[in-house]
């Protein structure tokens, strides 16, 4: 049982942060990429240096390179394919416990049942012993029973 909640627990966190986490990443990637070719390109130049004004505390970076409307649609559709994929995972994933969760309390109520039979069965056992006891023996030697054994208990004379 702890398991399939450690497994559902799983399943809503990855359909919610992994699609997230992963489009940032790869939105964050590609910004990192052209800020490195940017700043490769600036080295080969050897520009000045830019003066920056005093009340700011570094030097800004050299602008990232533009994208073009083509790049900015591919990145925009990777990042909506990547939610969808997540969210086809998460839902697999909690399909998955779900069903485990239904197995589960369906063998709790088939080992309810089983221990129910179990136990009417002892007690029909003992009931036939019950009926045994007051056909056999005569009357005077019925003794009531104590816990857990058949209610007639015989005590031999003697």
């Amino acid at each position: 049982m702890p398991w399939a909640i450690f497994l559902a627990v799983a399943a809503v966190g990855a359909m919610l942060l992994l699609p997230r986490w992963w489009a940032e990443r790869a939105s964050y990637r590609s910004a990192q990429i052209a800020f490195k070719q940017g700043s490769q390109l600036a080295a080969e130049v050897e520009e000045e240096p830019e003066i920056v004004p005093r009340e700011s505390y570094r030097p800004l970076p050299p602008p990232a390179r533009p994208y073009s409307s083509r790049e900015a649609i591919l990145a925009r559709r990777r990042r909506t394919l990547t939610i969808l994929l997540g969210g086809v995972i998460g839902s697999l994933l909690g399909w998955f416990v779900l069903n485990s969760l239904w197995m589960i309390l369906l063998n709790l109520i088939f080992d309810a049942l089983l221990i129910f039979f179990v136990v009417l069965l002892r007690r029909i056992i003992i009931f036939q012993h019950n009926i045994r006891a007051l056909r056999e023996y005569p009357p005077e030697q019925y003794v009531p029973a104590t816990n857990q054994q058949p209610t007639v208990r015989v005590v031999r004379a003697g």
